[in-house]
């Protein structure tokens, strides 16, 4: 496994290189929402999103701001990743939430 400083690089350079990063794991079901709504077909997030899931998700102009960024999305899949737990662990000393339900970076500059 990465050090920290490794993983903390990573992380970085992902973010400031790409427009859209999404750390995810394949089997989340939130993440899975998270995906499909950056899919330009989808654009009523609120209908499909389940009780319970944060607010900020649920916010209609969700799906709007990724039909709007026209970028290309780079998902990161922890869970198919060797590294995946400690990327989970450095993001949550970013972001301060240990779940990764799901953690999306978007530079609209």
């Amino acid at each position: 496994m990465a050090s920290s400083p490794e993983i903390q690089q990573l992380i970085k350079e992902a973010i400031s290189q790409e427009k859209v990063v999404v750390f995810s794991k394949t089997y989340c079901p939130y993440c899975t929402l998270a995906k499909d709504a950056m899919k330009p077909q989808d654009h009523l997030l609120n209908s499909m999103l389940p009780n319970g899931i944060h607010a900020n998700l649920m916010s209609s102009s969700t799906s709007q701001v990724f039909s709007k960024v026209k970028q290309p999305i780079k998902v990161i899949e922890l869970d198919q990743r060797d590294d995946g737990g400690a990327i989970q662990d450095n993001l949550q000393s970013i972001s301060g939430f240990r779940t990764v339900r799901t953690q999306i970076y978007v530079d609209i500059l």
